[in-house]
């Protein structure tokens, strides 16, 4: 894997494009969307058909959690699980607060 690493890091678009599958797919290398989302578009920037279709798998999304916005590159299959996990941790959180008024926020 690291050779795999260093080469697409030289620019190999080959390269990129395996990168981008095993972090897509975790194969050999922990699951990353982000990473694989990174290593498609350079090798798309390269010409790489292949990655554009992995790409349109995957979506960029922001979710809300306690007034913060967190950006993440997910599968569009799973966009909905995303969501409904940040609703949740907010739901949780409004009812942890409502328990504990007299804690501030930080500490939450």
């Amino acid at each position: 894997m690291e050779e795999l690493i260093k080469q697409a890091e030289d620019g190999n678009v080959e390269a990129q494009y395996q990168l981008g599958l095993a972090y897509y797919n975790g194969d050999g290398i922990k699951q990353n969307n982000s990473k694989a989302y990174y290593w498609f578009q350079k090798a798309i920037e390269q010409g790489c058909v292949e990655a554009k279709s992995w790409v349109d798998k995957m979506i960029r999304i922001h979710v809300l959690i306690d007034g913060e916005r967190y950006p993440m590159v997910v599968k569009r299959t799973d966009e909905f699980l995303y969501r409904e996990v940040a609703k949740s941790i907010n739901e949780r959180l409004n009812v942890y607060r409502e328990s504990y008024p007299d804690i501030g926020i930080a500490k939450h």
